[in-house]
């Protein structure tokens, strides 16, 4: 059995995927097994997988319901003792970084583990907008719609038999709704560490759009009905609560 399982699912992503590739193959702890899932890409990112395969150690083509569904695949396959998750945008911080992880998660011996994160638009990696600290994460927040971002986590396997795995009714949150099952079960051991692992791309956080406005109203409602369904209160105004959060992690 691998160390870790290492997740990446993708959809048309050729002007990243090599970079996120690349990171994996360049990481020197290599107790690992790579699984990808491609959602019937047609821009060329198979192509760059298939050239790549000599790191994969599982690679699946087919249609999804979303990118949740295709996590949810992913894990079917997992057969590591940690699971991680690095999105198709998105990099290691350094080739050392599987080795560190590996390092604390024997020292401390977690259930799951959050490390930081950086969030940087593409190919601007000398600028960061956005950095999460993960031990300026207090557990009360998740109250309020903020959370660590899942793919600073590195969680053993068996913690998604416990919690089950990602909701594919929802379509934006899921993430959140897994995290929220995972703060409610007060067996599992979880720990921060104040090292960045990620480099995030994102399309611009402070891009004042109607489309983005949207996006975040979709996300907000949908935060809302993830808290009634799991039976938590809160309110439509409380959720805002979250961006004061998000807010003093910009590099302005």
């Amino acid at each position: 059995m691998k160390f870790f399982s290492i997740i990446t699912v993708v959809k048309n992503r050729r002007e990243t995927i090599e970079n996120t590739l690349s990171s994996v193959r360049s990481q020197t702890f290599k107790d690992f097994e790579y699984i990808v899932i491609d959602g019937k890409s047609d821009d060329g990112t198979l192509e760059i997988l298939n050239e790549n395969s000599d790191i994969i150690d599982i690679l699946r083509s087919e249609k999804d319901e979303s990118v949740y569904d295709a996590l949810n695949k992913a894990i079917a396959y997992a057969k590591g003792k940690y699971i991680s998750i690095l999105h198709s945008d998105d990099h290691y911080e350094s080739k050392h970084v599987l080795k560190n992880i590996f390092n604390k998660i024997n020292e401390i011996q977690p259930d799951v583990l959050f490390a930081s994160a950086t969030y940087y638009k593409k190919g601007e990696y000398n600028k960061p907008l956005r950095k999460y600290k993960s031990t300026d994460f207090q557990p009360n927040l998740i109250q309020y719609g903020f959370m660590p971002p899942h793919t600073s986590m590195f969680a053993k396997r068996i913690v998604y038999t416990k919690i089950g795995i990602f909701n594919t009714k929802y379509k934006i949150a899921a993430d959140f709704d897994w995290l929220l099952k995972l703060y409610s079960n007060k067996k599992l051991s979880i720990h921060y560490i104040d090292k960045n692992v990620i480099n995030m791309n994102t399309k611009g956080l402070s891009n004042p759009s109607i489309f983005n406005l949207f996006k975040k109203l979709q996300i907000h409602n949908e935060l809302l009905n993830i808290f009634r369904d799991n039976r938590v209160n809160t309110n439509w105004f409380k959720l805002f609560i979250r961006f004061k959060y998000k807010l003093r992690q910009l590099n302005l």
